[in-house]
């Protein structure tokens, strides 16, 4: 448990190095990854109302007289729900494969910046040593 606090420590010593732009690309991540999570339970929710018609129409037609929704019957037979269904999650399941290349794609985009930019900053540091305090120092304490 404590090697995982020092590791979190690190990462907060890391992000602390860098920029103030990069920092708040991670609450749109943040945002993005949220959006995902519920268009999965969407898609995961439609799944099961798809499998009851396909198996037992009789327990589908018994939840639309148990909550009152005649409204699906009246402009929909079972067939068309059932196609309405299976198309929902479909689109669904499309727009999320996108959006989880755009997430994924974004964060490579972002981690490889963050990179460069500490990269930059560790090499500036280490070219602007004085020479003496350069001959003095080992690869251990310039790291």
């Amino acid at each position: 448990m404590n090697k995982k606090l020092i590791n979190l420590k690190k990462i907060f010593f890391l992000f602390s190095k860098v920029d103030s732009k990069y920092k708040t690309n991670i609450f749109f991540q943040i945002i993005l990854s949220v959006i995902l999570t519920i268009m999965e339970l969407f898609a995961l929710g439609a799944i099961l109302p798809a499998l009851i018609i396909l198996i037992k129409k009789d327990i589908f037609l018994g939840y639309i007289t148990k909550y009152n929704l005649y409204w699906v019957t009246d402009k929909f037979d079972l067939n068309q729900v059932l196609y309405l269904l299976l198309a929902f999650i479909f689109i669904i399941t499309l727009l999320r494969v996108f959006l989880s290349i755009f997430i994924n794609y974004y964060k490579f985009n972002y981690f490889t910046k963050i990179q460069h930019e500490l990269a930059k900053k560790l090499l500036t540091k280490y070219l602007n040593l004085n020479f003496a305090k350069f001959n003095n120092l080992n690869s251990g304490t310039l790291v």
